[in-house]
């Protein structure tokens, strides 16, 4: 069924793409997104009740609005008015103020209510609600709480309108004001005007040259202290969320940021000392091997004497959370196996490999392929370890079987009657382990019950402890510093760990490199798989990931049968070429694979043409053809049966997985999911 247009025939058609400006009265909201502040509203104006479309701050009907923007004729529901900008106007006639104090824009206020303040105060009723509720407070029934509301939910209300006021001009939007608003309160213009940096540094989508505009109109401009203060802040964190890195050599950083905002390096260097000083950033050697010996609270200090060319700045929270999280690892690898539920006989090695030898002839230990295979050696000192150590690191390249020693020792704890917990940092990578161990995995978010937003330092503290025996976490290398916190923070002093992941892949996205950490710390007990088992030294992929490891030459097999093919392409267009005719005609006519949604295309490099940009497009193309219906957001067009990855951590986002039927929410950044 159509939508009703709610319009004269000829009304605003003259007018159709001209900028135009209408005032007037919200009659209906028809919809309301509150993640992206899109809204659908019936407008009665002067001339005619108009559809209004565009983003707009929370409204209710009854308010009167100031929209700026142009008409379109849209081919499904007619002619709307397209807003650009949308203000809240004080409603003026008692007509106006009775329809927005009766339409529940007010907490407690209904029709009768409306009624009895109008006729005491006529069109004056919002300002003596606001300014003098001992009058308000008087009328029967209403009283001095309830007129106290009616005050603090109208000057809200204005509050959000001088936000909004204080930020559009800038190109930020109703939607991020609202989450300014929802961030700040009603303080939010204030905080702003008195440091504009503070938007940058806590909401995301507001860049560093917004806030710049922003400084330069407040008079911030240049070597202001305000400017530089925020300016180093900004670039810790900047390069902390973005980077990874939980530290900045000092030098470099004001070398580098003096440059970009065109001040003198010694002006800069006083307002690092200022934030020293002020206990925000912490100012020390990374190289002292008595750092984290330190017992440093706030309101105590590093040593003073430091050489400037090794001095290093770190958010003081986090300095001291990777205190907390060094001294929390040596407190649960050192502890005593009698702590835990470990059976001392496991101390035994002959009596452990006995254990190991009757689970493997019970459960096939495969690498890879359905050939039942005898644990290596490798593979025995890992369960050794694994079964008498409270807290121990299991690691190896591809192919060396990490995931199938697992499995086999899931099976004894289980068959011990313990209890045992698996996870993962990823929904995919913990759906293969419940593959392989063939019992229950979970992501480590929702193991924790967390719902964090990336950008999310957590308070240094114990936290709501973990209810298993024995813990087993996989795919560490793409943890990052605040999730394993969170995590070993989480760890009953009884609870025995097993931490797995390739040291040799990439760190984890968010902060610090967790996984390459540990390995390097030789008071951990730490395993590492070597040997590539005989299934996997048949595949090139597998021994040449070794080879690349090592600094060796690649092996090269250029047959339709070879696992690993090098196609040398002369330019960027031909290497497009080439992948396009992979992905359409010889992955599924030579492979049997589908070249789309069983293949994944890789490029090291974003833009060009051979870069991820064009070649997703190219490739969407491929499925989609030149012209297809879509939804154009953030620059590119979405259709449905489109291959899709989330960027970004959404701990509320619904999924539904086609290969297991299930439902459920949180998708994680890297997911692979279709439209």
């Amino acid at each position: 069924m159509e939508q009703e247009s709610f319009l004269t025939d000829n009304f605003g058609k003259d007018a159709a793409g001209t900028d135009s400006q209408l005032e007037g009265l919200v009659e209906r909201i028809i919809f309301q997104n509150e993640a992206n502040a899109f809204t659908i509203i019936e407008l009665l104006s002067d001339q005619d009740e108009v559809i209004v479309t565009g983003k707009m701050p929370p409204l209710n009907v009854g308010e009167t609005l100031q929209v700026k923007g142009e008409w379109s004729d849209h081919p499904k529901y007619g002619l709307q008015f397209t807003a650009s900008s949308v203000l809240k106007q004080a409603p003026r006639s008692e007509a106006a103020i009775y329809a927005f104090l009766s339409s529940g824009a007010i907490k407690g206020i209904g029709e009768k209510t409306a009624e009895k303040l109008i006729e005491a105060f006529g069109s004056e009723t919002l300002e003596i609600m606001r300014e003098k509720p001992a009058r308000v407070a008087r009328i029967s029934g209403i009283g001095k709480k309830r007129a106290k509301s009616f005050q603090e939910a109208l000057q809200k209300e204005r509050s959000y309108q001088e936000l909004s006021l204080l930020l559009l001009p800038y190109g930020i939007g109703p939607a991020r004001v609202r989450t300014i608003y929802k961030e700040l309160g009603d303080t939010a213009e204030a905080v702003i005007r008195q440091n504009p940096y503070y938007l940058a540094q806590r909401v995301r989508g507001i860049g560093f040259e917004t806030a710049e505009r922003l400084a330069a109109a407040f008079g911030m401009s240049g070597d202001h202290p305000v400017r530089l203060r925020g300016a180093l802040l900004y670039s810790l964190q900047q390069s902390l969320f973005q980077d990874g890195h939980s530290f900045l050599r000092e030098k470099v950083l004001l070398r580098n940021l003096a440059q970009r905002l065109e001040v003198d390096e010694a002006k800069l260097h006083g307002a690092m000392d200022k934030l020293v000083e002020d206990e925000m950033v912490l100012r020390f050697d990374p190289d002292d091997p008595d750092l984290l010996k330190l017992e440093l609270e706030f309101g105590s200090k590093l040593p003073a004497e430091l050489d400037p060319e090794k001095a290093a700045i770190a958010m003081r929270s986090v300095f001291m959370l990777e205190q907390d999280l060094t001294r929390t690892v040596r407190a649960l690898a050192g502890r005593a196996e009698a702590q835990c539920e470990i059976d001392s006989r496991y101390g035994d090695a002959l009596y452990c490999d006995r254990v190991i030898s009757k689970a493997a002839a019970q459960i096939s230990f495969r690498i890879a392929s359905e050939e039942s295979i005898p644990p290596g050696n490798d593979q025995i000192r890992a369960l050794r370890m694994a079964l008498a150590a409270p807290f121990s690191i299991l690691t190896g390249g591809p192919g060396t079987g990490k995931t199938s020693t697992v499995r086999l020792l899931t099976q004894i704890l289980l068959g011990d009657g313990l209890e045992v917990k698996l996870a993962a940092p990823t929904g995919r990578a913990a759906r293969r382990m419940e593959e392989v161990c063939q019992m229950e995995a979970t992501t480590i978010h929702r193991l924790l019950d967390l719902q964090l937003d990336d950008n999310y330092i957590p308070a240094i503290k114990e936290y709501e402890k973990i209810d298993a025996d024995y813990l087993i976490i996989d795919e560490c290398s793409m943890i990052d510093l605040f999730l394993f916190y969170r995590l070993l923070k989480s760890v009953d002093s009884s609870t025995q760990i097993l931490l797995i992941g390739d040291a040799d892949q990439l760190p984890s996205i968010g902060p610090g490199q967790v996984l390459r950490d540990l390995l390097a710390d030789e008071s951990l007990q730490i395993t590492r798989l070597e040997e590539i088992y005989r299934q996997e030294k048949d595949r090139l992929i597998v021994r040449n990931a070794h080879h690349i490891i090592r600094g060796q030459d690649l092996e090269l097999k250029q047959s339709l049968e070879s696992d690993f093919l090098f196609i040398e392409r002369g330019s960027e267009a031909a290497m497009l070429a080439g992948v396009l005719q992979l992905c359409e005609r010889i992955l599924p006519e030579e492979y049997g694979i589908d070249g789309i949604y069983g293949a994944q295309v890789v490029s090291p490099i974003r833009r060009g043409i051979a870069g991820v940009e064009n070649l997703n497009q190219s490739l969407q193309e491929v499925v989609q053809g030149r012209d297809f219906p879509h939804v154009a957001a953030y620059g590119k067009r979405f259709a449905v049966n489109d291959k899709v990855m989330q960027l970004q951590n959404d701990y509320q986002l619904a999924y539904y997985d086609v290969s297991t039927n299930e439902r459920g929410e949180g998708v994680m950044n890297g997911e692979l999911g279709v439209i």
